[in-house]
């Protein structure tokens, strides 16, 4: 990374996302707030930690920086109100909860899509004849029988964003490994759409190599389909994360459902780095003096 360099601090102001293709996200700060892994975090680092958020740095690009929130204003708000830490630097900075939930989707669906090896890119809708679609509290006990059968009969591995269409109905989609049955669909992708063979010929497209869509014959719950994934995990991930949008619903009480047989976390790096060194757009969240910069470098 750039202008980096080792630290035996128990703060840094660099914290770097390390992945296994190489890729990485360094997140830098103006100071030193991150702490190494093994050391207490302290209380006034966690304030300035707790209200960074993306939403409140494109807030404040277009609004400039707000007053910052000192330690007292947090404690006497604290004190004023009864209420804990969260609840506080959440009113302080006009922030939605939501938002902050959202966005820590994003970041866990990214890291998971980036940290292990997917096959397949599905689609999964629920037949009302079987299970009512419109139904989520109908549909969560079948869906999660099935994905807790499949991993321990046929090692599935799995993300799953769960999406509320218009009409209601409930379907999802997800990245799995290649461990279920699969029948070819008479389908293929072109110019990122769907199309029959049969219209392809019509249109005078060669699809000899063009993705196939399959079929997912193991789902029994509904139409299903399944493309085989690329080598361009980051381009996948950037895909993916798209379906968590602000609109999205808590359909089964989460943003996402995962297997337990996968990489979660990615390693760490803790630097402490010459801060205008970094040529990168600087933020500023509101009501806060600490800048940020971002580096990635993802191997597209």
């Amino acid at each position: 990374m750039i202008g980096e360099k080792q630290s035996i601090y128990v703060l840094c102001n660099s914290k770097t996302k390390l992945y296994p293709d190489g890729s990485s996200i360094q997140c830098v700060c103006s100071r030193d707030i991150f702490k190494r892994d093994g050391f207490e975090k302290q209380e006034k680092f966690k304030v300035y930690e707790d209200i960074l958020s993306y939403e409140q740095m494109e807030r404040a690009i277009m609004q400039g920086p707000a007053p910052p929130i000192t330690e007292e204003i947090v404690k006497r708000h604290m004190k004023k109100r009864k209420k804990d830490i969260t609840e506080v630097l959440t009113e302080l900075t006009e922030s939605d909860p939501r938002d902050d939930s959202l966005k820590r989707a994003h970041d866990r669906i990214f890291d998971i899509i980036m940290l292990n090896d997917w096959d397949y890119f599905i689609t999964g809708t629920f037949n009302d004849k079987i299970v009512d679609g419109t139904d989520s509290k109908a549909i969560i006990k079948p869906l999660q029988d099935w994905l807790k059968n499949t991993v321990r009969r046929k090692g599935l591995r799995y993300i799953l964003i769960p999406e509320l269409h218009k009409s209601g109905r409930v379907h999802f989609h997800g990245l799995i490994n290649d461990c279920l049955r699969l029948s070819d669909s008479g389908r293929s992708m072109y110019m990122g759409h769907c199309f029959k063979r049969t219209a392809l010929e019509r249109m005078g497209v060669d699809y000899s190599n063009l993705k196939t869509v399959y079929n997912i014959d193991d789902w029994r719950f509904g139409w299903s389909t399944a493309i085989e994934t690329d080598e361009h995990k980051i381009r996948m991930a950037r895909y993916v994360t798209k379906y968590v949008t602000k609109d999205i619903q808590k359909i089964f009480g989460k943003y996402f459902w995962t297997s337990k047989n996968i990489a979660r976390e990615p390693p760490v790096r803790y630097d402490v780095v010459n801060y205008s060194d970094i040529y990168a757009v600087e933020f500023m969240p509101l009501r806060c003096t600490l800048r940020f910069k971002y580096v990635s470098d993802f191997k597209e």
